[in-house]
């Protein structure tokens, strides 16, 4: 991404209210996990110890 779509996109964000905000940082989080399982930097789900 350079610098003006950057901007272009702080712009469009500045207008959002703290609910819009929120789901949009929610689905920032979700694309980021889904690419880093895709390049295989971490595992689809985390592995649960028994008792510890």
């Amino acid at each position: 991404m350079d610098n003006v779509e950057f901007v272009e996109l702080m712009e469009r964000l500045k207008g959002l209210n703290n609910e819009e905000i929120d789901r949009v940082i929610k689905y920032c989080k979700i694309l980021k996990k889904a690419n880093d399982v895709k390049e295989g930097r971490k595992p689809a789900r985390r592995k649960r110890t028994k008792g510890q």
